[in-house]
């Protein structure tokens, strides 16, 4: 098991350096709905969404951190990732935030960061992966 420290809570077992990685469980994506029905869905996503982030952005404006439970953030989390892979994947190009001012750099590395020990990864195979895929 890993020894690092892990703040929130996780209980998520680590795999040992050197043993293989199992590849992540994704459900797989069913399209129910019809084209007409998809694009309303998915409108009121968007419009969700935006909300969302502006309640959210007010709430730590306030001083509110803990306007989400680290449950919460980690549901979130990681569903925009596999949003955004998804998109990607296919076709799209676009970086994941709206210029530099969208964020400070602090908050980019501390995610970053975060995001690399929660996958069990280092900054080395990212660069090794990014090499080879491009991105």
């Amino acid at each position: 098991m890993s020894s690092r420290k892990v703040s929130g809570g996780d209980i998520t077992p680590r795999r040992r350096r050197g043993t293989p990685r199992r590849p992540a469980k994704q459900p797989p994506v069913k399209s129910t709905t019809s084209g007409a029905a998809h694009d309303t869905t998915m409108a009121s996503l968007d419009r969700d969404a935006d909300r969302f982030a502006a309640s959210l952005e007010a709430a730590l404006a306030e001083g509110h951190v803990d306007a989400l439970a680290p449950a919460a953030v980690q549901r979130l989390m990681a569903a925009v990732c596999r949003a955004y892979r998804a998109q990607i994947d296919a076709g799209q190009d676009y970086l994941p935030l709206v210029g530099r001012a969208a964020l400070a750099p602090t908050d980019v590395m501390i995610t970053c960061g975060a995001l690399l020990r929660a996958a069990d990864l280092g900054v080395f195979e990212l660069g090794i992966w990014q090499s080879f895929t491009g991105r």
